[in-house]
């Protein structure tokens, strides 16, 4: 994982394959040529409550760790900042995610509160797929049989997010979209 505090624009250069974050394009600073990049990004990470860029495989995030809160409470935090909790649909995501918690709990933006048994990324309402719960999630979990049960965090000392009692103290991890 590679954090940047106040980078907020990337040049990808096609020719040497370099990725090089750079400064936010404004009327002093005009936009890059072609031969210093041939795709530019620009995005804002707003760093004063916490949040910073960060880099996990091709994909740029502006992420924060806060808590501890139970579930409804850590969603409504992330919300009041601008952000969600984050959700965790790839094994490059995990992986960010175990980086990000170090030894912490932490609650991830899924859960199965609206129907028993089917969990749903808070993010975009998308049900979590075979594929996902193949690839992210411990192998018993999620739980579709377990009414006490229906919100899921990554937990360090496993190795796949789990879903646990929504009234749990924990860590999270707001994800803020960027534009």
């Amino acid at each position: 994982m590679t954090a940047f505090e106040n980078c907020t624009s990337f040049l990808f250069n096609s020719t040497t394959g370099l990725c090089t974050p750079s400064a936010l394009t404004n009327e002093t600073q005009p936009l890059p040529t072609s031969e210093e990049g041939d795709l530019f990004q620009s995005f804002h990470c707003n760093t004063s409550t916490g949040f910073s860029a960060a880099i996990y495989g091709d994909t740029v995030v502006c992420v924060a760790l806060f808590g501890p809160a139970n579930y409804a409470e850590a969603g409504a935090d992330c919300q009041d900042k601008g952000a969600y909790l984050a959700s965790v649909k790839t094994s490059e995501k995990y992986s960010f995610l175990s980086q990000v918690a170090g030894n912490h709990n932490l609650w991830v933006g899924c859960d199965d509160l609206q129907q028993e048994g089917t969990f749903v990324w808070r993010e975009d309402g998308q049900e979590v797929t075979l594929i996902e719960r193949t690839n992210v999630f411990d192998a018993s979990d999620p739980a579709t049989d377990d009414a006490l049960e229906d919100c899921v965090s990554f937990h360090p000392s496993h190795s796949g997010l789990r879903d646990d009692d929504c009234s749990l103290s924990q860590s999270y991890v707001c994800e803020m979209p960027y534009g």
